[in-house]
Protein backbone atom coordinates (compact mmCIF):
# COMPACT_ATOMS: atom_id res chain seq x y z
CA UNK A 1 0.00 0.00 0.00
CA UNK A 2 1.59 3.34 -0.85
CA UNK A 3 1.93 5.65 1.79
CA UNK A 4 -0.64 8.41 2.31
CA UNK A 5 -0.39 11.15 4.29
CA UNK A 6 -3.47 13.40 5.68
CA UNK A 7 -3.26 16.98 4.97
CA UNK A 8 -5.15 18.61 7.94
CA UNK A 9 -3.81 22.27 6.88
CA UNK A 10 -7.79 22.90 5.46
CA UNK A 11 -11.02 22.10 7.10
CA UNK A 12 -12.39 19.39 5.42
CA UNK A 13 -16.50 20.34 5.53
CA UNK A 14 -19.19 17.59 4.38
CA UNK A 15 -19.31 17.71 0.83
CA UNK A 16 -16.04 18.67 0.20
CA UNK A 17 -13.55 17.38 -1.88
CA UNK A 18 -11.31 16.91 0.66
CA UNK A 19 -13.80 15.28 3.26
CA UNK A 20 -13.18 11.99 3.75
CA UNK A 21 -15.18 9.20 1.07
CA UNK A 22 -17.93 7.55 2.77
CA UNK A 23 -17.61 3.52 3.00
CA UNK A 24 -20.17 0.86 3.96
CA UNK A 25 -19.07 -2.65 5.59
CA UNK A 26 -21.27 -5.20 4.46
CA UNK A 27 -21.30 -8.34 6.45
CA UNK A 28 -23.83 -11.52 7.16
CA UNK A 29 -21.44 -12.58 9.46
CA UNK A 30 -20.90 -10.77 12.90
CA UNK A 31 -17.82 -12.25 14.69
CA UNK A 32 -15.02 -11.17 16.77
CA UNK A 33 -12.53 -11.92 13.37
CA UNK A 34 -15.02 -9.61 11.19
CA UNK A 35 -14.95 -7.05 13.84
CA UNK A 36 -10.74 -6.59 13.92
CA UNK A 37 -11.02 -6.92 9.46
CA UNK A 38 -13.26 -3.36 10.17
CA UNK A 39 -11.49 -1.84 12.88
CA UNK A 40 -8.27 -2.47 10.96
CA UNK A 41 -9.63 -1.50 7.92
CA UNK A 42 -11.21 1.48 9.82
CA UNK A 43 -7.49 2.78 11.23
CA UNK A 44 -5.59 1.74 8.01
CA UNK A 45 -8.13 4.14 5.56
CA UNK A 46 -8.17 6.81 8.55
CA UNK A 47 -8.80 10.30 6.76
CA UNK A 48 -9.40 8.74 3.77
CA UNK A 49 -12.85 7.01 4.32
CA UNK A 50 -15.49 7.05 7.03
CA UNK A 51 -16.61 3.75 7.16
CA UNK A 52 -19.75 2.37 8.59
CA UNK A 53 -20.24 -1.34 9.41
CA UNK A 54 -23.66 -2.90 8.20
CA UNK A 55 -24.16 -5.76 9.83
CA UNK A 56 -26.95 -8.08 7.75
CA UNK A 57 -26.73 -11.56 10.02
CA UNK A 58 -30.13 -13.51 10.27
CA UNK A 59 -30.68 -12.01 13.88
CA UNK A 60 -30.68 -8.46 12.51
CA UNK A 61 -33.32 -9.89 9.71
CA UNK A 62 -35.67 -11.10 12.37
CA UNK A 63 -35.53 -8.10 14.27
CA UNK A 64 -36.41 -5.75 11.41
CA UNK A 65 -39.07 -8.43 10.32
CA UNK A 66 -40.47 -8.45 14.03
CA UNK A 67 -40.76 -4.79 14.03
CA UNK A 68 -42.51 -4.47 10.53
CA UNK A 69 -44.76 -6.64 12.12
CA UNK A 70 -45.29 -4.44 14.94
CA UNK A 71 -46.01 -1.38 12.77
CA UNK A 72 -48.18 -2.98 10.70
Amino acid sequence: MPDITRDDSQKAESGDATSPAGGLFLSHIRSPRIERHFERLARETEGLVEWHFISDTAEDAARRAARGAMDA
